[in-house]
């Protein structure tokens, strides 16, 4: 009897080793099958992903406000593009500081710029600036961005998450409200004493060079109101448009403006005909 036992307790057991190996495969392969099942899960929302983001692109396009293709460009605009045009329509909007002096950050003089998300002219001004401070340094992180349509909407770029390095200069751009007017960036304790000394209501955009300082655009931008920007970057190639007169002559101005700084450096920049026939209507 005790072998007979001993039979089915190893026939049982062998029984429930079985039963355990059919229940680990039906585990694997149900884990497998997840795991498959996830992947194309992820797989598709990548898919369907990238076709919305290309289809907001297409929608942007359709709409007029362009790619985002324009923010780099701006740091491309070439030498004989803004020697063609000098000064172009530019008006030298800058106040003289009587007795200023640039002010130094780590030896180097320093620019700084304040403007909102929601300001038309900051809008316009931007496009001007970036491009002369692309001629001194490099820019990290600029944005595409666009105004709120209350009149019309102005294409541009924002400085609220952007660096800037520059062996030359330092440049602070400040965006103090976002494009529904909710406070954005803070002005240091210094910066906003200085900007309340020479610009007591606070109006923007506002730059300062520590030798002057300017409230409001450096050239009538008219033209970018619900303009596609791609389509204003590649007209800045034609000389004798509105949008070459406009943004290139002010970049000319604030070119000569920031050589003003940095003793003529470097020469290649400063010494440029469209910069210097700016230089001369600045004085």
């Amino acid at each position: 009897m005790a072998s007979r036992r001993d039979k089915q307790a190893a026939v049982s057991a062998r029984q429930r080793i079985a039963e355990q190996q059919r229940a680990e495969q039906v585990r694997r392969k149900r884990t497998r099958m997840i795991m498959v099942g996830v992947a194309v899960v992820v797989a598709l929302a990548m898919i369907i992903g990238a076709m919305l983001l290309a289809n907001a692109a297409r929608q942007r396009e359709a709409a007029g406000e362009g790619s985002d293709a324009y923010v780099s460009g701006l740091s491309q605009v070439s030498a004989p593009q803004l020697d063609a045009v000098g000064v172009g329509a530019a008006r030298d909007a800058a106040t003289p500081v009587e007795g200023g002096e640039p002010v130094m950050v780590d030896g180097k003089p320093r620019v700084l710029y304040v403007g909102t998300e929601y300001c038309p002219y900051c809008g316009m001004e931007r496009w001007a600036l970036t491009i002369a401070l692309s001629r001194f340094g490099t820019f990290d992180g600029l944005e595409a961005s666009r105004t709120p349509a209350n009149e019309s909407s102005i294409p541009t770029v924002s400085y609220e998450h952007a660096t800037y390095a520059s062996d030359l200069i330092v440049f602070d751009g400040f965006e103090t409200a976002d494009a529904e007017g909710r406070p954005l960036q803070t002005l240091s304790a210094d910066d906003d004493a200085t900007l309340r000394q020479f610009n007591p209501g606070g109006s923007v955009p506002w730059t300062y060079w520590g030798t002057s300082h300017q409230l409001g655009a450096s050239y009538d931008g008219g033209f970018l109101a619900d303009a596609n920007p791609d389509e204003v970057l590649a007209r800045l190639g034609d000389a004798n448009s509105s949008e070459a007169q406009g943004i290139l002559g002010a970049a000319n101005v604030h070119t000569a403006r920031i050589c003003a700084l940095t003793g003529n450096q470097p020469g290649e920049v400063c010494q440029a005909p469209g910069v210097r026939a700016a230089a001369e209507f600045i004085g």
